[in-house]
């Protein structure tokens, strides 16, 4: 599995989007092999002291953190998630360190002990700690894309025909729902994202050059070739995968999930490819938004 900026944004738009099951458990397992550093929670427990975020679990302790928070709240994390009970999202907790849980409390106790506030509004969270990319990783060619090369009188260098269009993408316009890739930056501040160590998160906009204040050719293109990977991976459901803004486009927060493309996990005091809560499509607010996909941390912005 590459550590691209498409294979991110996929990976947690299925965990944001649908949550929990087979169809991406088998892929976390094998980003595992590619963290390089032997310690499968060391990227995610950076962020573990953090109010209300918990990646940690010591084997046995999950279940009975599950069985203090709101169980009328934590019903409907399960549901969306597609885990039958407390005690399977326990297990999951156990043993996959790039599934953890969120709750909305100030309280020291989640930061680490077994219990947590019964009343606190409780989320799922997903961070693609296996896609952050060594930093003495060197890319080399493959007989795939040599092939692909010669197959195509097209150069890899060549600027995509649909760049001049690069903020107006968008693959299914009659959707209700819609994906946003937002390649733009921004500040983050409200969320649950921010607390007091974090008032404000400043994402820079996607750049794969020292100059973060014009888009290159080459920064164009790849929006572009990130978009359509993007689309193709959701092309069999009814969404809208847009680079417009749905926010400034009057779309409804229940209708619409950004993802905050640029900048590095640091931003967030972690080590991850990308992170994001869990089956937000239907809130009807933005505490929970944006995703993060940290394309400084995958091969430069490699898209694809």
């Amino acid at each position: 599995m590459k550590a691209t900026v498409r294979v991110a944004v996929a990976l947690l738009l299925v965990a944001a989007v649908s949550a929990h099951g087979h169809h991406h458990h088998d892929r976390r397992r094998l980003l595992q092999g590619n963290r390089g550093n032997g310690n499968g929670n060391k990227g995610a427990g950076a962020n573990n002291n953090r109010k209300g975020l918990k990646f940690n679990f010591p084997k046995g302790t999950a279940r009975a953190f599950l069985d203090n928070v709101n169980q009328q709240q934590l019903q409907k994390v399960l549901e969306k998630a597609h885990f039958s009970d407390n005690s399977a999202l326990a297990q999951a907790l156990e043993t996959e360190p790039d599934l953890g849980i969120y709750v909305a409390s100030n309280s020291a106790e989640v930061q680490g002990a077994s219990t947590a506030s019964s009343s606190a509004e409780v989320q799922l969270i997903y961070a693609c700690t296996g896609l952050a990319v060594p930093t003495d990783y060197v890319p080399t060619a493959t007989a795939e894309g040599a092939a692909a090369a010669a197959a195509t009188a097209a150069s890899p260098t060549d600027a995509d025909p649909a760049m001049s269009n690069v903020w107006a993408l968008s693959s299914r316009p009659s959707a209700t729902n819609k994906i946003w890739l937002d390649f733009r930056g921004g500040t983050i501040r409200g969320t649950a994202w921010n607390d007091a160590s974090l008032p404000s998160i400043v994402v820079p906009p996607y750049s794969t050059d020292a100059d973060a204040s014009l888009f290159s050719t080459t920064e164009r293109s790849n929006i572009v070739a990130i978009w359509r990977g993007v689309a193709e991976d959701f092309s069999m459901f009814d969404v809208d995968v847009t680079t417009i803004n749905s926010r400034a486009a009057g779309t409804p927060p229940q209708n619409y999930m950004r993802v905050l493309i640029g900048g590095s996990s640091s931003l967030l005091n972690m080590a991850a490819g990308g992170v994001a809560f869990v089956g937000l499509f239907g809130r009807g607010d933005t505490t929970y938004q944006p995703a993060f996909v940290f394309s400084n941390d995958l091969r430069n912005g490699f898209p694809k």
